[in-house]
């Protein structure tokens, strides 16, 4: 679960994307099967909730789908903050559910600040490093 797009509608590529691509392109691609759900939002300009948590139902949807039916042996997310930390981290827990190792990227500095002034994201949080198997962590201050 990450964004696999080659860049953005006005030609950037953020570094969620440049990450995300360089793995599925690294010498790995030799030895995976991956089967890629793209997150990747539309535009950088806030958009309403309804069409945010339709997406991201659609996606829950396509990734339960995925850890039923298809060979899925490890799961690997990268989550930025906010609405997509709540969305990537339900998506850990529950490949957790269903006994498939996590290795979970977030990748967002804002989230360090979520974690530091709300106690519901924290909590949450500690669910989903729990549900994880690795955490991939940007810099030595995560």
């Amino acid at each position: 679960m990450g964004s696999f797009k080659n860049h953005a509608k006005d030609g950037s590529v953020g570094g969620q994307m440049f990450a995300c691509n360089t793995l599925i392109n690294s010498s790995l691609k030799d030895k995976a099967n991956w089967v890629l759900l793209d997150s990747t939002a539309p535009t950088n300009i806030m958009r309403g909730i309804v069409r945010r948590a339709s997406s991201a139902f659609l996606r829950m949807v396509k990734f339960v789908y995925n850890l039923i039916f298809s060979n899925v042996d490890l799961v690997i997310i990268f989550s930025a903050n906010g609405s997509s930390f709540l969305e990537k981290g339900t998506m850990a827990i529950i490949a957790n559910v269903f006994n498939k190792p996590v290795v979970f990227a977030p990748r967002a500095g804002p989230l360090m600040d979520e974690l530091s002034n709300s106690k519901k994201v924290s909590y949450f949080a500690r669910k989903v490093f729990k549900a994880s198997k690795i955490i991939i962590c940007q810099s030595q201050s995560w």
